[in-house]
């Protein structure tokens, strides 16, 4: 019935899945147990909805304060809730016996990504940080690995999202006053820019802007675009943030093959890590 592809349903398509999960799911989807019976399933736009009826004998789900969180913890674990996160699709629990309850549920809130960070991560005494101090903190559910190319400190990974920290010696001594000004000097700009895009195919530039991140000034380059390896081409979607340190040059790389709501939740992770980016050596 259904195949997960990155561009989004079309209403009429969820319109279509509606009808199927009303003739196909009767009594098997999320929390339809305890004598309740699902008699409707409809879509409006872009949100599915369920109506069951509750006998006399069941108890309504407003007495139970957790119910939408449980009915989201079971959407979580199943593979139509992740369809519905990826396809944007929201859902409205409707359950009618002497009085009616509605649960709404919208579709970021069936993210299997966790917002939460862990411990700050030191970078201080890694033999391939080439001395520079810094400390990052990541989500408590990703995944650290150490990484085998000789310039990449570390990776990490959740699924569909990892973030990678490369560091190489540059050729010569930048003050952030200096970096600063290389970034403000648009040919100088472009320039590094289509060399570090380079080995992409099909990129489109979303966007490009100057941050900062802990008081030291950071080229960010978002776009998307092809990578290819053994043999075969994949999209994918990337965010770069590149940082002059001093004699070093940082970037911080975060990558994804997904696009739509995995992708726009990634990107809120990507910049959360890169906020929680701190050089403590500059506070002494």
């Amino acid at each position: 019935m259904y195949s997960q592809k990155q561009q989004l349903l079309t209403e009429t398509e969820i319109k279509k899945l509606a009808k199927y999960l009303k003739q196909e799911g009767k009594g098997k989807y999320f929390l339809g147990g305890n004598g309740m019976k699902l008699t409707n399933c409809y879509a409006t736009g872009r949100t599915i909805t369920y109506v069951f009826a509750v006998p006399k004998t069941a108890t309504l789900p407003e007495v139970a304060k957790n119910y939408k969180s449980k009915i989201i913890k079971n959407a979580k674990n199943t593979s139509f809730g992740k369809i519905c996160f990826q396809q944007k699709i929201n859902l409205t629990y409707c359950y009618i016996g002497d009085t009616t309850k509605i649960i709404e549920i919208k579709y970021n809130e069936l993210s299997p990504y966790s917002y939460q960070l862990g411990d700050y991560i030191s970078l201080k005494d890694h033999p391939k940080a080439k001395g520079v101090n810094m400390k990052i903190r990541v989500p408590i559910d990703w995944e650290e690995k150490e990484a085998s190319r000789p310039n990449t400190v570390k990776t990490f990974s959740k699924e569909d999202g990892i973030y990678i920290i490369t560091i190489k010696n540059n050729i010569s001594f930048l003050s952030r006053t200096e970096a600063k000004k290389n970034y403000n000097d648009k040919e100088y700009i472009d320039a590094f820019i289509n060399q570090f895009i380079s080995t992409f195919k099909k990129v489109e530039i979303i966007e490009k802007s100057i941050e900062t991140i802990d008081r030291y000034p950071a080229l960010k380059i978002k776009f998307k675009g092809e990578e290819e390896g053994l043999g075969y081409t994949v999209p994918m979607m990337s965010i770069f943030w590149v940082i002059m340190y001093e004699d070093k040059v940082i970037t911080l790389g975060s990558n994804s093959y997904k696009q739509g709501a995995v992708f726009e939740t990634l990107e809120q992770l990507f910049t959360l890590i890169t906020s929680s980016i701190i050089f403590p050596e500059q506070y002494n």
